[in-house]
């Protein structure tokens, strides 16, 4: 299996700050991850640091997307379901 990502980034600007004890936010900025499989399958994923809380950026988050193998992730999926299901067939068996 094999997937076509893309990446949509999204700007928030906040109608009021959202703010906690030491940060204040006026905006809100983000990477969605479209994945479509040959199936015509869609999944999103959704990568958002927030700065002054996280020491992650949008910069990393979008430059590890854009490195991701998303071809080996298909096939490792499938792997991972192989695995489940005869991992289920064995506990099944007397």
């Amino acid at each position: 299996m094999s997937w076509i990502a893309r990446l949509v980034p999204r700007r928030v600007v906040f109608s009021r700050p959202a703010q906690n004890a030491s940060e204040r936010w006026e905006e809100r900025q983000a990477l969605l991850l479209r994945l479509e499989d040959r199936q015509g399958r869609v999944g999103w994923g959704e990568a958002s640091p927030l700065p002054g809380y996280s020491p992650d950026t949008l910069d990393r988050a979008r430059g590890v997307l854009r490195a991701t193998d998303w071809g080996r992730l298909g096939a490792e999926v499938e792997a991972a379901r192989t695995l489940v299901g005869l991992l289920t067939h064995a506990q099944s068996e007397p």
